[in-house]
């Protein structure tokens, strides 16, 4: 056929095996209890059945005298919506458990909490003895306290991000930022030679939970998430000749570098790092050693699929004695976007998601950097290792490119792959550094086609960056007005176009960025000065964004 049914709606119901959100018209469920749901992927058994959601639905069906043939009784059904907030058993023993610890731990229970109240306004008209009236007004107290707390805890849940736009050899402005940041924080220190930049370096990172980036951001990303030094970092980019060198047949027929040379720096990088007395190989370093790397208190095995899968929910309570098997500490997590042009769908590879641990850190840097018409798609393999310690890849690779294609600026991607792994309320403390960007109008005269998108200065391009830089920008600065989101985004606007392998980028904005902290900023024709009369810039709002909303002393 030529067009197959791919509609999406929300069920309100979730995989009980592997915790997706089912968001298909049709799903399997268990035609008996009608409790337990499964996607097609676990009901055909390409997402393994887990031992553990087995057991939970024997156990409810035997709590209920219920037959139990394991998963025999599953029947396709299809989307209905709910006429009525009734409360279902399996949801009423979770509602029961709730009560009896007088917490609401994720946004799940919330869901259930709501719909519970909902429920007592009905019971609550038909109620006739003043006794029955009395036990529901109890009930509805101690479910809306719950909420209270519940909304209390979300002050006490702060996460940290640093988010790098994608941006070519323009990700020197973002190093070049940061460089400053850590000697300004750390200046007194680093004049009296009691730290080294490296150790200054380490310091500055280290208060943050999440390194998200794009393309060039993802590289920088992953180097401050290792600790890599940034200075060595900063004369890669100066001399920028050296990766990106032309291919003869580029752009018209084929990427216009030969992504080797940048390629053979990435993995020399990798080969360099060394982290908690361990090192890496751009070999056989997978997405999976790294998490290890970063969190080396985790202890997670390359077997908990499902405990660092869509069931995975980060929780600071460590005094909770309800918690159950997917609930993890908080860990330092890397994020990098990239574009699976095999499967059509954008990728937030994440240290902290196993389903990516198979993937190695090279071929994601690579794949995030892939950027149309500059380097050519890239290849990815999911590796594996065997009992014998072997390293194997799968057959058929996967073709990314560069996740600068829906996300150049990564905030929004951040936001979504955190909440979806807190699962709760909690306060968004993002600190967010671009690499500059052109807004120019459309000439009238352009009357499109090849030549006017394509042959025009690279227009296409940079609409398309434009167009979702708009879009996160509005988006995220929306979201910045309510109380648990707190964003800084320094980033400037390039009044005359530069490509992003632009030679003359990097010493104009060396000229322009120290002439900018010695002058100060012009403002309605004033040069900006704080209350003391100090000349201050967009790099002084940042210093102090981070003093209040990222740095924390006792970390140190």
């Amino acid at each position: 056929m030529t067009f197959s049914p791919s509609s999406r709606v929300s069920t309100n119901r979730r995989c009980d095996n592997c915790g997706v959100s089912i968001n298909q018209t049709s799903w399997f469920q268990c035609a008996i209890c009608k409790e337990f749901d499964l996607c097609y992927l676990c009901k055909e058994q390409k997402i393994p059945l887990l031992a553990d959601s087995n057991d939970k639905h024997k156990r409810f069906h035997e709590s209920q005298k219920m037959e139990y043939n394991g998963n025999e009784h599953m029947k396709l059904v299809f989307y209905q919506p709910a006429l009525t907030p009734d409360i279902s058993k399996a949801k009423q023993q979770r509602l029961n458990r709730m009560m009896e610890a007088k917490k609401i731990k994720n946004d799940y229970e919330m869901f259930i909490v709501t719909n519970k109240l909902r429920e007592m306004q009905v019971e609550e008209k038909n109620a006739s003895p003043e006794e029955q009236q009395h036990e529901i007004e109890e009930v509805k107290r101690q479910l809306s306290q719950m909420i209270v707390d519940y909304h209390l805890q979300s002050s006490t849940k702060n996460i940290h991000i640093l988010s790098l736009d994608g941006g070519g050899v323009r990700g020197y402005m973002p190093i070049k930022i940061l460089r400053h940041a850590i000697e300004t924080k750390f200046r007194e220190k680093l004049d009296r030679n009691e730290i080294v930049f490296l150790q200054a370096q380490e310091m500055f990172s280290s208060q943050f939970d999440y390194f998200v980036g794009t393309s060039t951001g993802g590289f920088i990303a992953f180097c401050l998430a290792v600790n890599y030094t940034l200075l060595d970092l900063e004369h890669i980019y100066s001399r920028f000749g050296d990766y990106f060198v032309k291919t003869w047949t580029g752009p018209m027929l084929c990427a216009k570098y030969d992504p080797k040379y940048i390629h053979n720096e990435i993995d020399n990088i990798i080969n360099k790092t060394e982290l908690n007395g361990k090192k890496l190989s751009a070999a056989t370093s997978t997405l999976y050693d790294l998490h290890n790397l970063l969190n080396p208190k985790c202890g997670a095995n390359e077997h908990e699929l499902a405990m660092h899968g869509n069931l995975l929910e980060f929780d600071d309570d460590d005094n909770d004695s309800n918690k159950v098997s997917n609930f993890k500490a908080r860990e330092k997590m890397l994020i990098i976007t990239s574009y699976n042009a095999t499967t059509n769908s954008m990728t937030a590879f994440n240290t902290s998601y196993a389903p990516h641990w198979s993937y190695r850190i090279a071929d994601v840097l690579k794949a995030t950097m892939a950027a149309p018409t500059y380097f050519p798609p890239h290849p990815v393999h999911k590796w594996n290792k065997t009992e014998n310690g072997e390293f194997h890849k799968d057959k058929n690779p996967e073709i990314f490119i560069d996740g600068g294609v829906f996300a150049n600026d990564p905030e929004l991607t951040a936001l979504w792959a955190i909440r979806m792994q807190w699962k709760k309320m909690i306060n968004y403390y993002l600190l967010a550094i671009g690499t500059g960007y052109y807004s120019e109008p459309i000439s009238p005269s352009n009357r499109g086609g090849y030549i006017g998108w394509i042959f025009n200065n690279g227009l296409l391009i940079n609409t398309l960056m434009e167009a979702t830089r708009s879009l996160t920008e509005t988006i995220t600065n929306n979201l910045a007005k309510f109380g648990n989101v707190r964003r800084m985004k320094f980033n400037f606007e390039i009044t005359k176009y530069m490509n992003l392998d632009d030679p003359l980028f990097i010493t104009t904005f060396d000229q322009e960025w120290d002439e900018l902290l010695k002058n100060g900023t012009m403002v309605d024709g004033q040069v900006l000065r704080d209350d003391d009369g100090k000349l201050v810039t967009d790099f002084d709002a940042l210093m102090r964004f981070y003093d209040h909303y990222i740095y924390h002393e006792k970390q140190n």
